[in-house]
C-alpha cells in the first residue's frame, strides 16, 4: 500500500503495466485492488470500464468512494451504457453514485425505468428511489402499473415491501402529479409508520395537500391514518 501511495504521490505512469500485473495476483488485497483502480483512473487508462466488469471482492463502502472518483459528468452515460455488465455489487454502488451526484440524461432515465421492473427488489428500490430524487418520470403510469401489479400480491402489506413502497410514497411526492393522490390516500393507512408517514409528507407537499391532509383527520375511517395526517398538518415541510 505503501509503494502505490508513492506512485500516486508521484504520478509515476511508467508503472501501470505493474499495475496491471498486481490487479491479476491472487495476493491483491481489496484495498490494493481498490487504489490500484484510482490510480488507473487518473492514468486514463482506456480498458478501467472493461476491468470493472471482472471486478469482484470491494466492500460497498469503496465501492461508493471509488465509483463516485472515477465516474464525472463527461463519462457517466458511458457507464450506464455497461451498467448491466458490471456485477451485481457495481450495479447497486453506481445507482448511489449517479443518484448522490444528481446526474440526468434520456439513458439513465431509460435504465431507471427499466429497472423498476427487474425481479431484484433491492434494485427496484434504489432505482425508485434514484428517480424520487431527481423528480421526473416519463409518466405517472410508469409507476401507478408497477403499484397495481405488485398491489395484487399477498406479501404487498408484509414488511417485505416497507422499503419499496415507502419509495413510491417519496417519488410521488417530489414528482407530485394528480394521478398519483389516489396511491398517497391508500399509502396514509399503511400498516407501517414509516410509509404513513412518507405518504402524509408526500400530500402535503401537494398545491391542495393541506385540504387533502384535514379532510382525512375528519373523515378517514382509519385512526392511524387520522393521525399521521393531523401530525403532518401540525410539522414544518423542512423537517426530515
Amino acid at each position: 500500500m505503501n509503494t502505490l501511495y508513492f506512485i500516486e504521490l508521484f504520478k509515476i505512469e511508467r508503472m501501470q503495466d505493474d499495475l496491471l500485473k498486481l490487479l491479476e495476483s491472487k495476493k491483491c488485497s481489496s484495498e490494493e485492488r481498490y487504489q490500484i483502480y484510482l490510480l488507473l483512473a487518473d492514468f486514463g487508462y482506456v480498458h478501467l470500464q472493461e476491468l470493472f466488469k471482472e471486478s469482484k471482492g470491494l466492500p460497498p463502502f469503496l465501492l461508493n468512494e471509488m465509483i463516485s472518483l472515477v465516474i464525472h459528468t463527461d463519462n457517466f452515460e458511458s457507464y450506464v451504457e455497461i451498467f448491466y455488465d458490471l456485477p451485481y455489487e457495481w450495479q447497486l454502488s453506481m445507482l448511489d453514485v449517479l443518484r448522490d451526484k444528481n446526474f440526468r440524461s434520456l439513458k439513465l432515465q431509460e435504465l431507471l425505468e427499466s429497472l423498476l421492473n427487474v425481479t431484484d427488489q433491492e434494485k427496484r428500490v434504489r432505482a425508485t428511489k434514484t428517480i424520487a430524487s431527481l423528480g421526473y418520470i416519463s409518466s405517472p403510469d410508469v409507476i401507478t402499473q408497477i403499484i397495481n401489479e405488485q398491489s395484487q400480491k399477498e406479501e404487498w402489506g408484509s414488511p417485505q415491501f416497507t422499503g419499496e413502497k415507502l419509495m413510491y410514497a417519496r417519488l410521488m411526492g417530489n414528482i407530485k402529479t394528480e394521478r398519483f393522490l389516489p396511491y398517497l390516500k391508500q399509502f396514509i393507512s399503511d400498516k407501517s409508520y414509516a410509509i404513513r408517514s412518507e405518504a402524509a409528507k408526500a400530500i402535503r407537499k401537494y398545491k391542495n395537500g393541506r385540504e387533502i391532509l384535514l379532510s382525512i383527520t375528519a373523515t378517514h375511517p382509519d385512526s392511524y391514518a387520522r393521525n399521521i395526517a393531523n401530525e403532518w398538518l401540525e410539522r414544518s415541510m423542512d423537517y426530515e
